[in-house]
Parts: structure tokens; C-alpha cells; sequence
């Protein structure tokens, strides 16, 4: 028996920003901005009052092979809109911004980490009236294969889909590092290793030639696009055989989404804001650590 969680927050849904910085002495402090902490506040004080971090919550989240989180978003279609035209929302914010601060806020201050998500299934739509996310949790347990069976349930229509597969260790996006400059101003740039991640991703795609016309097609599907994202992470060296096929530790889920749009995307026109659904899972493995995407566009 599968178990689960559901909660609907109540609030529309904002995506997680880039952090801020400041010089506290001689130490550098990053921290979020006023509306993101608020946010994740709200959240919290929500979960506690409505006492949803019950019981069961807590056992869903133990589940021995991880926990599958379904996430869909209704965001606030603009003010100016009187009705919808295109249910899904392909313009910004940017459905990995969108899961990191749904994760971020139900986890806020807990011991429990949102590591222990090994799949995820989410989509953003348009609303008019009532802006929320609705979160479903499900444990996964040793006699829950259907639930690692759905990836291979989805009937294939080829044409039009776009493939690539990372051929390096998968890697999540870090929190930015900066400089402030003798002039005061503010540098922001990620660690020289995650650099290096996004340049060879860069390479690959323009070796490969993938970033071509069967690409663009996909892209412009007028309901926007799912991308499928499959992460084989590797094991620690110390494991010479799976006790588990998921990965229940970190890297965190949302953090290696928003890494692999961001490589593909990176100078592109082009934006990942047209991605309005994403299934995402990561398992271990020992031999071959990759990534592998597929990128399909909706309603083809």
C-alpha cells in the first residue's frame, strides 16, 4: 500500500530568486530577499496551524526507496487577462524556480531533508481566481514498482521529441559565490567545477549538433513543453553493489533540474520558461553515472 501526503497551499505561487549578498565584517552572508523569506514563512506557519506535519507526513517521508512528490502549480495569469487562452503557463517564472520554493518551504527547518524525494512530477498552469500548489507526497516502498514503472509506460511518438544524454556525473546547481569590487559593486558567479559542468554540456550539444531544428520545433509547441529528466548519480566509491536503486541523498532533486535546464539553455533565446510539466527521478549507479532528457512538446 502506497502511502501518501497532500497539502494545497494557499498562496500564489512565487519561484525561488537568486540569493543576495552582504559583508558582515570579514565573513560573506548570503540570504534571500524579503518577499522570497516571507514566503517561505507564510508557508511554514501554514503547515503548523492546519498541523499537516503530522504523522503522516513523517512515515511517507521515511518510505525505505525514497518518496515520489506530484507538484502543480496554478500561477496568477496577468491582471490585464480575462480569460484563458493557453491553459499552461510558458512564460515565467521558471518551472525548476517553482519546485525549488515549494520543496524549500514545506522543508524549512526541519531534520528531514527533501533529499529523500527521488522523483518528482509537476506542471504549471494558468489561474485567474486562485493561484495555489498542490503537493501530493507518496512513500515508495520495495513493492512499489509501479511507481518506477512510469517512465516506460508513456506511449513514443519520436517526431516529435528532442534526446540528449549527459555523458558526466550529474551535478546540482550550487548556491552562487561573489565578489564585491573595490568600487562597491556586487559579483555573483558559481564555483570553477559547476563552470565547467555548463562548458562541457555546451560543447557536447554543439559536437553532437543537438541544439537543431528538431530541437527548436519542440520548443515552440504553442502549449509548451514536458521534458522527462532521468539522473543516474554516482554511487559513493566505498559501494561495490546497490542496496538501493534510488538516490535518497543529496544532490537534491529540484537543485539538479534547475542545473540541467540551465546548461542546456544557457545563451540561448530561447527560454527553459516554455517547460510547463517535468518528471524527474535519480537513481544510484555504480558504473555509468549520466543524465538522459527528453524534451516533448505538449498537446503534439
Amino acid at each position: 500500500m502506497v502511502s501518501e501526503w497532500n497539502y494545497t497551499i494557499e498562496l500564489p505561487p512565487i519561484p525561488t530568486p537568486r540569493p543576495n549578498f552582504k559583508k558582515e565584517g570579514t565573513q560573506s552572508v548570503t540570504y534571500y530577499s524579503e518577499e522570497y523569506q516571507k514566503y517561505l514563512e507564510n508557508v511554514s506557519n501554514v503547515l503548523i496551524n492546519d498541523k499537516a506535519l503530522n504523522d503522516n507526513f513523517f512515515e511517507v517521508m521515511a518510505s525505505k526507496m525514497g518518496v515520489k512528490a506530484e507538484v502543480i502549480f496554478y500561477v496568477q495569469a496577468p491582471k490585464s487577462q480575462k480569460s484563458i487562452t493557453n491553459i499552461m503557463r510558458t512564460t515565467a517564472p521558471d518551472i525548476d524556480n517553482l519546485i525549488k520554493a515549494s520543496l524549500d518551504s514545506v522543508f524549512n527547518g526541519l531534520k528531514t531533508k527533501d533529499s529523500r524525494i527521488v522523483m518528482i512530477s509537476s506542471a504549471k498552469f494558468q489561474e485567474l481566481e486562485n493561484p495555489r500548489t498542490e503537493i501530493r507526497f507518496k512513500g515508495i516502498g520495495m513493492d512499489d514498482e509501479s511507481l518506477l514503472e512510469e517512465f516506460a509506460e508513456e506511449e513514443v511518438n519520436r517526431n516529435k521529441e528532442w534526446r540528449f544524454v549527459i555523458n558526466q556525473p550529474p551535478m546540482a546547481t550550487p548556491r552562487p559565490d561573489f565578489t564585491v569590487t573595490k568600487d562597491g559593486r556586487t559579483i555573483t558567479y558559481y564555483p570553477d567545477k559547476y563552470k565547467k559542468y555548463m562548458q562541457n554540456v555546451q560543447e557536447q550539444l554543439t559536437k553532437e549538433m543537438l541544439l537543431n531544428d528538431k530541437f527548436f520545433e519542440v520548443m515552440a509547441s504553442k502549449m509548451g513543453v514536458k521534458a522527462e529528466l532521468i539522473y543516474y548519480v554516482q554511487a559513493p566509491k566505498s559501494q561495490k553493489k546497490l542496496k538501493n536503486i534510488m538516490r535518497t541523498t543529496a544532490p537534491d532533486i529540484d537543485n539538479l533540474i534547475k542545473a540541467t535546464l540551465d546548461s542546456i539553455f544557457k545563451g540561448l533565446k530561447i527560454k527553459d520558461s516554455r517547460i510547463v510539466m517535468i518528471n524527474a527521478v535519480k537513481f544510484q549507479e555504480l558504473e555509468n553515472p549520466r543524465t538522459e532528457i527528453i524534451l516533448k512538446g505538449v498537446g503534439e
